[in-house]
């Protein structure tokens, strides 16, 4: 007797999920069985050839021209759910490079919720970094702090520690404040995790307090994700009591020296900072363990460690640095939220927006700060740049523009990484700079220019041809004839004072 109608799933990923799938596997297999020897006794027994026909008809009525197209069509569909069933490819099978979403690209999304896993895996990335930290109960939080205070700016005084929270109120809190205009998000945990995501992703889950390695082989091995799920750690201790249970293991240290030992625990995969010199990654690389490292923003960076032979980076903007963004020739400050490729240097500070769809640096500052403008790619040879802004004079301050820098890292005169044109204004006037190994000449400048104070705006314009570069003014234009550096990349930045764009278009 046919098993058909099939048990009709759910969409939760859980036991009842599992239990009607494999139902359904056996189902379909005595249906197709069933099927065979219907036909062999209908051959065998001389049937009418009504029957013959009823053989070719599937469950939707549908006919085919023969048993054995029916046949084929049923097993394909199998195959095809099995595929889907099996998910992304296993951690083991992975190749070089990987670029792994940090706490779900943290630079774009709420870092460590399932907002940022979600809008991580749409966008490509199948190879998320997660933290857990259990709490009061044992539960296995998603979580990178121990105290709660900077992703959701709840200030228990000494008393917001995980560790010392029930699940019902760390669900009840939100992670804002960390990117502008961004939607709060409830803190996860790893159950709602995997229950979300199965082995459509991979996992490298960190265990932040030291002691949750245990917890979440566990509940890997629970929901089958043992090829799926990378665990890390800078406690080896803690990696060694599970290294018997299959899982891929990540030991974080910058000063590992004897990599014999960590392959004899099954300890294959190693994560340091970009502060480790090249040497140790080759090192490393050479011995047979994989290296990852963090937290790598910058595509130059990204690239130098994949020649030096790392299997992969943690990064905050992982679309950015594999170059799997989309470019554009305007400025997308209007959608006022960040999008891939605006990558502080070498201060964390990103600027903000505001109500009338500027993007700048929008609070006073001690120090220097440039953001490179990833949504414009690598420039072209020559171009016409048009923007408007504002700026709020403090004394000796200055907004910039710099461009075509080789590499995606700009800091004025900070190292000898920085290279390419610096244009500066002000109410003192606009220069331009030629920077090469960190050292700034002065090649063209103007007398004061009007109307540059107290937030007004100014509108701008940049030309580069194949052998100038123009930046002007209404009431001030300068020209300097060089043509050492093309291409590259576009940064704003400022000195101590306020400076906000608009309307920033290449053409």
């Amino acid at each position: 007797m046919a098993k058909w109608p099939y048990r009709v799933f759910g969409t939760a990923f859980d036991r009842v999920f599992r239990n009607n799938l494999n139902k359904n596997f056996e189902d379909i297999a005595t249906d197709i069985k069933e099927q065979a020897n219907r036909v062999n006794d209908l051959i065998t027994k001389n049937p009418q050839p009504s029957e013959i026909i009823d053989a070719r008809i599937d469950y939707e009525h549908r006919p085919h021209s023969s048993l054995r197209e029916l046949l084929v069509g049923e097993q394909i569909k199998v195959a095809n759910i099995m595929g889907e069933i099996e998910g992304t490819t296993k951690i083991s099978e992975l190749t070089s490079p990987q670029y792994l979403a940090h706490r779900g690209s943290s630079f774009l999304y709420p870092e460590n919720t399932l907002e940022a896993f979600k809008m991580s895996k749409l966008n490509g990335a199948l190879f998320i970094e997660l933290d857990i930290r259990q709490d009061r109960t044992g539960s296995l939080c998603v979580i990178h702090d121990e105290e709660v205070i900077r992703v959701t700016g709840i200030d228990h005084r000494g008393t917001d520690r995980i560790q010392y929270l029930n699940p019902s109120y760390v669900r009840s809190m939100k992670v804002e404040g960390l990117l502008p205009n961004y939607p709060a998000q409830p803190i996860a945990y790893l159950e709602e995790v995997f229950q979300t995501f199965g082995n459509k992703v991979n996992y490298a889950i960190e265990s932040k307090d030291r002691r949750s390695a245990e917890a979440i082989a566990d509940m890997a091995e629970a929901y089958r994700l043992q090829d799926h799920v990378l665990i890390q750690s800078f406690n080896q201790t803690e990696l060694n009591a599970i290294n018997d249970r299959g899982f891929d293991l990540l030991l974080l240290s910058d000063n590992v020296s004897d990599t014999e030992g960590l392959l004899a625990n099954n300890i294959k995969y190693v994560g340091c900072s970009t502060s480790v010199s090249d040497l140790y990654v080759s090192m490393l690389t050479k011995a047979g363990i994989k290296v990852l490292v963090y937290t790598v923003n910058h595509q130059y960076l990204a690239e130098k460690y994949i020649a030096l032979g790392a299997f992969g980076v943690f990064s905050d903007d992982p679309f950015y640095v594999a170059n799997t963004y989309p470019t554009r020739e305007d400025a997308p400050f209007s959608e006022v939220v960040f999008s891939s490729g605006f990558i502080p240097h070498y201060a964390e500070y990103r600027g903000g927006f505001t109500s009338d769809y500027r993007w700048g640096f929008l609070t006073q500052s001690e120090d220097r700060d440039f953001v490179l403008q990833g949504w414009a790619g690598e420039l072209p040879d020559t171009f016409t740049m048009t923007l408007n802004a504002s700026f709020i004079e403090r004394a000796n301050g200055w907004g910039s523009i710099a461009l075509c820098t080789p590499i995606d890292y700009f800091d004025d005169n900070k190292t000898t990484l920085s290279n390419g044109y610096h244009l500066l204004f002000s109410p003192a006037g606009i220069s331009i700079y030629k920077v090469k190994s960190g050292v700034s000449t002065l090649q063209a400048s103007s007398a004061e220019i009007d109307n540059l104070t107290d937030g007004a705006t100014k509108y701008f314009t940049v030309t580069v041809s194949a052998t100038s570069i123009t930046f002007s003014t209404n009431d001030a234009t300068i020209t300097v004839n060089d043509s050492e550096f093309r291409n590259g990349f576009l940064h704003f930045g400022r000195k101590w004072g306020t400076v906000s764009f608009q309307n920033v278009l290449i053409s």
